[in-house]
């Protein structure tokens, strides 16, 4: 593909100033996604890169969750090229609190070229924030999640949904992986790559997966970014009004409180009002749901497909084919 035209800009956390909070980048050109969601009826979606399938999934008639099937192989599907470890090391000599900003400026410009890229027209964020999941680190328990995740699966939506590799994990003795282990133990292995998927409630790992490997042997924490489709949309009269009576009433807590001991930890000044305020009468970025390519893929292809895996893998998809099984 040719690369596209994008820029971005840094939003600090407007509840507290200086504190990075997320990249915005628009894409100004009407790209197609070249790492792209098909729909398929009844209720199926296909996840591919180029025409490269890498994901099948039938969801539930009730909507408790969906089977899934994922191509067998531990490929990489270069969405983004392969970081250098020189790139790694220079972004590690940063101060912690300025690395997620450099890692989604260098993720947003190798999306840009990517030729399985995901972005097309629109607004977007890359932001050290996941749904359900607090902090910017996955955890080992968060690890363990990840690679609970087989290659031929069920998915609840009644609980939690850890990210989804695209690929099976590679060997732990792999050189590549041996290489991440060292920054693994030095806290300073780049961030995981992940992108919303709304039709199928859940993260998909883009790109990481040595690192995620490298971070469960090590049993370390590893950070993230996420790559969320957003628009600007300002907040309604009622979340304002809620939000005015909670600073009337946290200035008047902060009156009465201000003859007790330690009161000036508890003081709301004005800039805190401001700085509130502020944040509920200006736009908000809010998240979008996944854009699904405007022609329905072929269910016959999408059968044929999972068969074909399914065989290939030698596991059972009797449930994704029959569609009687899955109402």
């Amino acid at each position: 593909m040719t690369d596209m035209k994008i820029h971005w800009r840094d939003i600090d956390d407007r509840l507290e100033p200086g504190r990075w909070d997320r990249l915005h980048v628009t894409v100004e050109e009407a790209h197609a996604p070249t790492f792209a969601v098909s729909v398929c009826p009844p209720d199926r979606l296909r996840l591919s890169a180029g025409d490269v399938p890498v994901l099948w999934a039938r969801i539930e008639e009730d909507y408790y969750g969906y089977e899934y099937l994922r191509k067998g192989g531990d490929a990489s599907w270069s969405i983004v090229p392969p970081i250098s470890f020189q790139v790694a090391d220079e972004i590690a000599s940063q101060p912690p609190e300025a690395r997620a900003r450099a890692w989604a400026k260098r993720f947003a410009a190798w999306l840009s070229t990517s030729a399985y890229s995901p972005l097309h027209a629109g607004e977007w964020t890359l932001s050290p924030r996941m749904r359900w999941h607090a902090g910017a680190l996955l955890l080992p328990g968060d690890l363990d999640g990840i690679f609970a995740h087989e290659s031929r699966g069920y998915v609840a939506w009644d609980h939690i949904v850890h990210p989804l590799p695209l690929r099976d994990v590679s060997p732990s003795d792999d050189g590549r992986v041996k290489a991440w282990r060292k920054l693994a133990r030095r806290g300073e292995l780049p961030p995981i790559l992940l992108q919303w998927i709304s039709g199928l409630v859940a993260y998909v790992v883009l790109d990481g997966h040595y690192r995620l490997l490298a971070a469960k042997l090590e049993g370390k924490p590893v950070p993230f970014l996420c790559l969320d489709r957003v628009s600007t949309m300002a907040r309604d009269d009622g979340h304002r009004q809620m939000v005015l009576d909670a600073v009337d009433k946290a200035f008047e807590h902060s009156a009465r409180a201000s003859h007790a001991p330690g009161h000036a930890s508890r003081t709301f000044t004005p800039d805190k009002a401001n700085r509130i305020l502020l944040d509920a009468f200006m736009p908000h970025l809010i998240s979008q749901p996944t854009v699904a390519g405007s022609v329905r893929f072929d269910p016959v292809r999408w059968d044929a497909e999972v068969r074909a895996e399914a065989t290939r893998q030698g596991v059972d998809v009797t449930e994704m084919l029959d569609v009687q099984a899955s109402r």
